[in-house]
């Protein structure tokens, strides 16, 4: 297999990364753990091969202490290099999906963001209004079952402001009450398998297909033992994690003591 050659914009971007990363005094695979993505990805990233997600970047940022300057670079060499949208074909399996499992890393689950909450972290309104279509899946008749596990992280990381992240938490609290929604939240700690958010959708014949977010266009998994690995990530991380009735309860606690 061919190596990927390097983009001139993203080796830039790369060449930031890697300058914060050495100044900071860490190592490629500590990097990767703390955003959290896979060490290889990280490589990537580093070496201009692929782009990551808007995200990604801010954790990059967030765990060198750049102050921004990782955002800014980001914005100037990878938002506007040209990509396919390997996440067209998952959406459409989403559209259908009878189960739907998610893990969340960095944000809240994008079928539980707000539209302030989409604003501030996407900065584009096409992709605002992309993200809060796909919410309409929720309304369906009948609705999928959501399984959805975010980090603790998720819920203390400020997106565009208190207020912002006040409305978003409580709409989260709302969200999971419903019936066939059901959102626990992942203490801080190390999870085995979990190097990038990922969204399972399965189908009523069974199929089953699934979304890493790895990179800005991320990828769509169809390969069954890709798929399964996943659902065994999952599982492993599910029983680990908080139960619904905890995570509510933690989720309130956040809003009243950080967000309020």
């Amino acid at each position: 297999m061919r190596r990927k050659r390097p983009s001139p914009p993203l080796e830039r971007f790369g060449e930031g990364v890697d300058h914060f990363r050495e100044a900071a005094g860490i190592t490629r695979q500590r990097l990767a753990e703390m955003v959290p993505i896979s060490p290889g990805f990280m490589g990537q990233i580093i070496r201009g091969v692929n782009r990551c997600s808007l995200e990604v970047a801010t954790g990059l940022d967030e765990a060198l202490g750049a102050e921004g300057e990782i955002i800014k670079a980001w914005h100037k060499y990878v938002a506007k290099t040209a990509a396919p949208r390997p996440f067209a074909p998952f959406e459409a399996y989403e559209e259908t999906a009878t189960i739907l499992r998610s893990v969340d890393v960095l944000y809240v689950y994008g079928m539980f963001q707000t539209e302030e909450y989409a604003v501030a972290l996407l900065q584009d309104q096409e992709n605002v209004k992309s993200r809060l279509a796909r919410q309409a899946v929720l309304g369906r008749n009948p609705a999928p079952t959501l399984f959805a596990v975010m980090y603790e992280g998720v819920l203390l990381s400020e997106v565009g402001s208190r207020e912002v992240m006040r409305k978003q938490l409580g709409h989260l609290v709302e969200m999971s009450m419903h019936e066939n929604i059901h959102v626990q939240i992942a203490p801080f700690g190390h999870y085995r398998g979990v190097n990038a958010s990922f969204t399972i959708a399965s189908q009523e014949d069974l199929s089953a297909i699934a979304y890493v977010d790895n990179s800005l266009e991320g990828e769509t998994l169809r390969d069954t033992r890709a798929v399964s690995s996943l659902s065994d990530t999952f599982a492993r991380l599910q029983a680990r994690v908080l139960n619904t009735e905890d995570s509510r309860l933690l989720i309130r606690k956040v809003i009243d003591e950080r967000w309020t």
